[in-house]
């Protein structure tokens, strides 16, 4: 049976290639909403799933998924919730304030994940924000590689700082490294208070779902995180702050906020080694019927965010009138290729043809 630690380094590698490679094609080549499902259920919780049992454990024990009782994972959402305004906000902020405009131009805009989705597909993003990625991202950080990092010799801060910084990593976010940081600590640390994966879980959920709501609530004010006045935000994160302490406080007057009724790691003997095909066979099934089941609902969309891709257009912002009224038509015309109403001839064509006019010097292809 291998070590905490090389299942560790096994599923972070072998997650690590596939999140660049199959989940990055996935987001930008087939469909957004449907790339993220797939990215959190079948690389972050199946690889990792499989992991763990091809070496001989029971994932459900070992990432300390038994039920804790209601009272940690409760407030494990509070403390996300909270910790959005006291923590993250001033963070993102302060690092959208002081960040040179290069570092800033490389930052992803994650707000775009909701823009131009159908009902179905902005329902399957909430989804994907809401639940897969705080439960599936858990399991994988917390559950498998704070864990075995925390090694032998049981350095439970070092595993949660390195894991922290990990999962900042994985955002490829060079704006909001620091606060995602910050995320990662909160919830590592939930994870060693409590001992239950399900604290952190919706300690993360929390944070993704208070984040969408605002989104969602202020996305046609010009306001937002970046430019709202310093001084309100810090005010603000004050208060925060002085709610978390209150919260840590109570927890400590009332250790059953956060103390899981989580059994200790079995003692029995490990359940028997099986063959690596076998314990893959259902994900790898599971990811083949979801990509089949996409591309006989969605052919046109495939073939159009592939021409997307393949044509880039700047920002509105970086365009003249004429040119963001052409780009406007297009995404109308866009809508009725994808739902049968025009051919893609004529998208294929009129796109190759803004794309030359914006770039002059390469030739449509």
């Amino acid at each position: 049976m291998p070590s905490p630690r090389r299942l560790a380094f096994g599923a972070l590698g072998l997650c690590g290639l596939l999140y660049l490679t199959a989940g990055a094609a996935a987001q930008t080549l087939l469909n957004l909403p449907f790339g993220l499902w797939f990215t959190e259920v079948f690389i972050f919780l199946g690889v990792t799933w499989v992991l763990i049992r091809f070496s001989g454990r029971l994932p459900v024990a070992y990432t300390r998924l038994e039920s804790p009782g209601a009272l940690p994972p409760l407030t494990g959402f509070g403390l996300g919730v909270v910790n959005y305004f006291a923590l993250v906000i001033p963070l993102q902020a302060l690092a959208l304030r002081f960040s040179p405009s290069w570092l800033r131009n490389l930052a992803p805009d994650s707000s775009r994940i909701f823009e131009g989705q159908t009902t179905l597909e902005l329902a399957l993003v909430l989804g994907a924000v809401s639940v897969a990625a705080p439960f599936c991202e858990e399991f994988f950080f917390r559950g498998v590689l704070q864990q075995g990092l925390s090694g032998p010799e049981r350095r439970p801060v070092q595993a949660v700082v390195i894991t922290a910084l990990l999962f900042s990593v994985f955002h490829m976010d060079p704006v909001g490294f620091w606060a995602r940081v910050e995320l990662g600590l909160l919830f590592g640390w939930l994870f060693l208070r409590s001992g239950s994966l399900w604290t952190n879980v919706l300690c993360h959920a929390g944070n993704n779902i208070t984040t969408t709501v605002l989104y969602l609530t202020l996305r046609g004010s010009q306001k937002n995180e970046g430019q709202l006045p310093l001084l309100p935000v810090l005010g603000m994160g004050a208060v925060g702050l002085c709610i978390m302490f209150g919260i840590w406080r109570l927890a400590q007057s009332h250790p059953v906020l956060l103390d899981a009724k989580v059994p200790p790691a079995p003692s029995v003997d490990p359940p028997p080694l099986r063959p690596l095909h076998r314990v893959a066979a259902p994900w790898l099934l599971g990811a083949a019927a979801a990509l089949a089941l996409l591309v006989a609902v969605d052919h046109r969309g495939i073939r159009l965010t592939t021409l997307d891709v393949l044509y880039p257009l700047p920002d509105e912002s970086a365009l003249d009138a004429r040119v963001r009224s052409e780009e406007r038509a297009l995404v109308k015309l866009r809508s009725e290729v994808r739902r049968g109403h025009s051919p893609f001839k004529e998208y294929s064509r009129r796109r190759r043809a803004l794309y030359a006019s914006i770039s002059p010097k390469r030739k449509p292809r």
